[in-house]
């Protein structure tokens, strides 16, 4: 059996605030996007993100940083 290093997952930060601004760090790609919902694959896994009239307001890939702002129903 080969030994297999265990990296360490990234810290991930999710901020929400009045839930109509919402900023994630470790995102990596963003899989699916409407004004409904928005779903990210982050360093931690898939995060689904639902409400209405949602606007991706930043993305930055190669900081893994996500700024969106709508009404935020669910996480």
């Amino acid at each position: 059996m080969a030994y297999e290093e265990k990296r360490p997952v990234p810290p991930q930060r999710l901020v929400l605030a009045d839930r109509s601004v919402l900023e994630v760090t470790g995102v990596q790609e963003v899989l699916h996007f409407d004004d409904e919902s928005v779903l990210v694959q982050t360093v931690q896994g898939e995060l689904a993100i639902e409400g209405a009239d949602l606007h991706i307001d930043s993305l930055n890939l190669e900081s893994g940083a996500l700024g969106l702002s709508g009404r935020i129903n669910a996480l």
